[in-house]
């Protein structure tokens, strides 16, 4: 089954914290089953500030049996995206 996920931020943003490990662990566990894990984020990199975006992050990243789909934010207030 081809399953999609969506969280504001994925690796390698490991501060962020709560939906982003929910979501990377529910790939890892449903990907090793067999199914087709997509998660679609943005570019948030968390690496100074809960406000950098990283260009240089790859637009499509495959990690363990799971692939992270990132795209870049246009407009951002705070965390709301």
């Amino acid at each position: 089954m081809k399953i999609a996920l969506v969280c504001p931020a994925s690796l390698p943003a490991t501060q962020f914290g709560g939906i982003m490990f929910l979501c990377v662990n529910i790939s890892k566990k449903l990907s090793n089953i067999g199914h087709i894990l997509t998660i679609y984020t943005t570019n948030l990199d968390f690496a100074n500030n809960s406000n950098t975006f990283n260009k240089k992050l790859p637009k499509k990243e495959k990690i363990e049996n799971f692939t992270i789909k990132r795209t870049n934010v246009w407009f951002s207030v705070f965390l709301f995206l």
